[in-house]
């Protein structure tokens, strides 16, 4: 999932552990990635806010902290966003529609005193149509992070993940067929 982020989401999420460093939390929960996104001041969800960008000042490097659970829900939920939205990546948008949607009471109307309405970030992500817009790709996904994608799409649309690609399934029927000669040859006639 980390290789479809966009730049910007990225450099939200790596903004995390130093507002929940600055909150002395001990792990990184759902307010500190809406302080993330509400203070990085580029990428798609950059326009959502109606309050000024807060002046951040945050340790340089915050230690070593993991997302609690409902943090790990929202990344999760920003995934079947953007999967639904028909994007190829997840971006800003998409991180702060996962909090909008489904995060804690207190966030949403943290997020909301700011802009980051539900009806403000739905307007967002119907213009953004799941394109990429202000944001870039970090990396180009590789063979295995787009099968991935795609399997996780086709879970989120209750099909079948696609099976092996075209050329393993080639390849595993050759095998077979040169095992079972072998077999043969090996045991005679």
């Amino acid at each position: 999932m980390f290789a479809h982020f966009t730049t910007d989401a990225r450099a939200v999420l790596t903004q995390v552990p130093g507002f929940a460093h600055a909150a002395s939390r001990p792990s990184m929960e759902p307010i500190d990635l809406a302080q993330a996104l509400h203070a990085h001041r580029n990428g798609n969800a950059a326009e959502i806010w109606t309050s000024p960008w807060p002046a951040t000042d945050l340790p340089a490097s915050p230690p070593q902290m993991s997302f609690d659970k409902p943090t790990k829900v929202a990344l999760e939920q920003s995934l079947h966003i953007a999967l639904a939205a028909g994007a190829e990546h997840i971006g800003t948008e998409h991180l702060l529609a996962a909090l909008v949607r489904t995060g804690p009471a207190d966030v949403k109307e943290w997020l909301s005193e700011r802009g980051a309405t539900p009806e403000a970030v739905d307007a967002l992500l119907t213009r953004l149509a799941g394109g990429l817009h202000q944001e870039r790709p970090a990396e180009t996904p590789t063979a295995k992070d787009r099968r991935e994608w795609k399997r996780a799409k086709a879970r989120q649309e209750g099909q079948k993940p696609p099976g092996l690609p075209p050329a393993y399934t080639i390849a595993l029927v050759v095998l077979g067929v040169l095992v079972v000669l072998a077999l043969c040859v090996w045991s005679g006639p």
